[in-house]
């Protein structure tokens, strides 16, 4: 099984729990808030912030690839926010009920839009951050409590592992086309769960 993630190798640890040094205080935006201004005009106003925002390279390309995807209705832009206390809650694992009300509290083009009306820069990072951070943190508890991971988060992880094959989806500009981007090519296939079944198996 790969443990993707290539755009989270340059995710710094913190003193806390050895994840990145954003505060766990990082703001959930969900798809009710924010939706006054048209998704179109809200790229407009984050594409050159972007731009001139002085974020590393790595990062800038993501983003400009999350305002690429969202513009296509058929992507998924469904994400998991690392900085979610409910994600360390998880156990048995969810039935297709409880994972899409887990999946649908966060929307990129929810927080795209938001993130144009007020303080962009600041929320753009900070979108950023939350897909890192839920990748990171995904990826750490697999590595660290192997067969004692719980179901619901290992259920997750491959979710995340799959979208990130799937240009289909968000989760594109942080895994294969990350990695198309960096130089990467080629090599794994998409990520299954360790009994060989996929996320909703």
């Amino acid at each position: 099984m790969r443990t993707f993630l290539g755009a989270a190798s340059d995710f710094a640890a913190s003193p806390d729990d050895g994840g990145p040094s954003a505060s766990d205080r990082a703001p959930i935006i969900t798809l009710a808030q924010g939706l006054e201004m048209d998704l179109a005009a809200a790229i407009g106003v984050c594409t050159p912030v972007i731009a001139s925002s002085g974020f590393p390279a790595r990062q800038v390309n993501r983003l400009n690839c999350l305002m690429q995807k969202i513009r296509d209705t058929s992507v998924d832009d469904r994400y998991v926010n690392g900085f979610d206390y409910l994600l360390r809650t998880l156990g048995p694992r969810l039935n297709d009920e409880q994972f899409n009300a887990f999946m649908n509290q966060n929307h990129v083009r929810a927080d795209v839009i938001q993130a144009a009306q007020s303080d962009t820069r600041t929320n753009l990072d900070l979108l950023d951050q939350r897909f890192m951070k839920g990748i990171w943190w995904l990826n750490l508890q697999y590595a660290t409590q192997g067969a004692a991971i719980s179901e619901a988060v290992l259920q997750i992880k491959d979710w995340v592992a799959a979208r990130q094959q799937d240009q289909m989806s968000v989760y594109w500009c942080y895994g294969a086309g990350q990695d198309a981007y960096e130089g990467r090519f080629g090599g794994a296939a998409a990520p299954q769960r360790r009994d060989g079944r996929s996320a909703w198996g």
